[in-house]
């Protein structure tokens, strides 16, 4: 099957979709586990995780995240993934909604466009190659999730294929990543993300703050411990500072006072952002057994044959 032929420079007819009336404007689910845990970590390089993946390719990583109501654990397996890594899942989830891409079938989108939301320059060649390593990891990167009720266990993306003429991606979710993303879910503002730059702490943070409806007062030391920084505390705390300060200054910023008390406690003043908490008893159940999983995977990819 061959990858549609359209313009290598232009994000193509996808720019339309996402100006659509009923998408005012680029808001995706994300799950809120790979919010408040270091599953894409504020650190550019994980030197733990890398050097697990090059000794051992089926090593699994446990993931910290914040312990609470929900009952999560995460692990996964796979390269060390970064906010620049959730900012170009989150880009391409969008845009597989647009075009129906959520329920597991092969969609096709120009590289342009995904860089487009993602807020970079889709003409700088550097950029191109950099979205590939992205999507490569992503593809390369199995979660494990587990709460109450529910597990998932996944590829973040099932297949992605390039055709190097023509700069279209062809590309396949999970199949069950739309129940995931109907579960404990954040509506994240893509582009108010995307405008915080490589800031990759200021990212982080954006997200972590977001996803409580109604914030609570959190230390220092405990997002220390959660964003899988590589820093000491005392140049993260330096950091956090400088990071608050970007994000009260950002575009459509929701954050309205952020400030670091002498008792080493995050303050912050957020205008509503909108999370989805369900009730336990209203979660899904298990539907597929992890080999069942497996099978759909793998059939999915042997479908995605794309000739370049």
């Amino acid at each position: 099957m061959n990858i549609p032929k359209t313009s290598p420079e232009s994000p193509g007819h996808l720019a339309d979709a996402t100006r659509a009336d009923k998408f005012p404007e680029t808001f995706t689910q994300v799950p809120i586990a790979f919010i408040r845990s270091e599953l894409f970590s504020v650190a550019k390089t994980g030197k733990k995780r890398d050097s697990v993946a090059r000794q051992d390719d089926d090593a699994t990583k446990v993931i910290a995240f914040e312990r609470g109501s929900l009952g999560i654990d995460i692990q996964c397996q796979g390269p060390h993934l970064n906010q620049e890594h959730l900012l170009a899942w989150q880009s391409t989830i969008y845009l597989g909604r647009l075009i129906n891409g959520l329920s597991g079938e092969r969609f096709v989108v120009p590289a342009a466009e995904i860089l487009r939301q993602m807020g970079r320059d889709y003409r700088d060649q550097d950029q191109r190659d950099s979205l590939w390593d992205l999507l490569s990891d992503l593809q390369g990167t199995r979660v494990f999730l587990t709460s109450h009720r529910s597990r998932y266990v996944g590829y973040l993306l099932n297949s992605v294929q390039k055709d190097e003429v023509t700069k279209m991606l062809s590309i396949r979710l999970n199949p069950d990543l739309a129940k995931l993303l109907d579960n404990e879910t954040l509506d994240n503002d893509i582009m108010r993300m995307a405008s915080l730059g490589r800031n990759l702490l200021a990212m982080w943070l954006h997200n972590y703050f977001a996803s409580w409806s109604s914030y609570r007062n959190v230390s220092v030391q405990e997002l220390h411990g959660l964003c899988g920084t590589n820093l000491d505390l005392r140049r993260f705390r330096y950091r956090v500072k400088e990071a608050g300060a970007k994000l009260e200054a950002c575009k459509r910023s929701y954050i309205t006072k952020f400030r670091v008390g002498d008792d080493d406690v995050v303050y912050v003043e957020k205008k509503p952002t909108k999370v989805k908490l369900l009730k336990p008893e209203t979660l899904p159940g298990v539907e597929r057994s992890n080999a069942q999983t497996d099978a759909a995977r793998k059939a999915a990819a042997a479908r995605a044959v794309v000739n370049m």
